[in-house]
């Protein structure tokens, strides 16, 4: 019988945690039952499952270890004539959700989800415009460097050398190569995001591919059949429809997520992951009342499964401003 099916969810942790120790050893009930505060129904039948069936096995074990935890960061957005100070912030949070995967000795994942960087200075919105007038690359260039020197400054080397870092390309930093693409005497001397966070220790994973890790899909966003970005009211459902698997994705600033099953137990949980900035976009007008701005934490990512935690950016400033 399978443990799941006879033992309660306290007893399957303490038959997976301590079976192994109750099928060889001799334990004394009573000091058991007092140093685990369990009760002594749980013991006994947990110590009658191990002597009916024997211990957990090393799959059985392996499946049921703690997973991965993710840090996802969504758009940021960093730019000229916005404040880098969230950044720090960032790093603070790296620090502390990394600390606790160390302690748990699980992966630490970090993932910045694109438009890391805005580009403001190749943007086609309103070129030749007023608005754009006294732009340029290698200001766009040095805020995002001085936004990735700030999460790297404010999080310890243990730390950061720890997490596995990934970053799939925006299309806001997808303008350079295609800025590059039609002005090719420039390559080699405007500065690609591509290496400003390959600098910083990020693997680059480019433009509309996916990055999959502990059976979760990432990537800036999902293209419907059109090639155009998967959104829309129910926009994480949608995701769940065109690609049928895990996914977190950015772009829209919003935040949504949609969970259910596959037919064979397997979790499917999707997941549209907001922005990391606190300033208004000219070009949205209303919509920026709608975007959701913090970080998202994703624990025990195991399979494409995983139990969510948000963190708004207000309650972020609220705990470091002024550290």
């Amino acid at each position: 019988m399978h443990p799941s099916k006879a033992l309660s969810p306290g007893q399957l942790r303490l038959y997976y945690e301590h079976g192994e120790a109750m099928s060889k050893y001799p334990i004394k009930e009573s000091e058991f039952v007092k140093d685990l505060k369990i009760t002594r129904h749980a013991f006994r039948t947990v110590q009658v499952y191990v002597d009916a069936y024997g211990p957990p096995s090393a799959e059985d074990l392996q499946a049921h270890a703690p997973g991965a935890i993710h840090l996802v960061i969504p758009d940021a957005h960093a730019k000229p004539g916005e404040s880098n100070e969230r950044f720090e912030w960032l790093g603070k949070e790296i620090e502390e959700v990394g600390r606790e995967a160390l302690e748990l000795e699980v992966p630490f994942r970090v993932i910045s989800i694109g438009d890391f960087g805005d580009m403001p200075s190749l943007s086609h919105y309103d070129r030749g415009k007023a608005s754009a007038w006294g732009r340029t690359y290698a200001a766009d260039a040095a805020a995002m460097m001085d936004a990735i020197l700030k999460v790297k400054d404010n999080c310890s080397p243990e730390i950061w050398n720890y997490a596995d870092k990934f970053w799939t390309e925006g299309n806001h930093e997808e303008r350079c190569a295609r800025y590059m693409q039609e002005n090719p005497e420039l390559q080699g001397i405007l500065k690609d995001p591509f290496f400003i966070m390959s600098d910083a220790g990020f693997k680059p994973v480019p433009y509309l591919q996916w990055l999959q890790l502990d059976g979760v899909g990432y990537s800036h966003y999902m293209q419907n059949a059109g090639g155009r970005a998967v959104s829309g009211v129910n926009h994480a459902r949608s995701l769940l429809l065109k690609g049928y698997r895990s996914v977190v994705v950015g772009h829209s600033h919003r935040l949504d997520t949609y969970t259910t099953a596959d037919a064979f137990g397997n979790p499917l949980k999707t997941l549209v992951c907001g922005c990391y900035f606190e300033h208004d976009e000219e070009y949205a007008g209303q919509s920026n009342s709608t975007w959701w701005r913090g970080l998202c934490v994703l624990r025990n990512v195991r399979r494409g499964g995983y139990d969510l935690e948000t963190r708004t950016l207000a309650s972020i400033r609220q705990k470091h401003a002024g550290d």
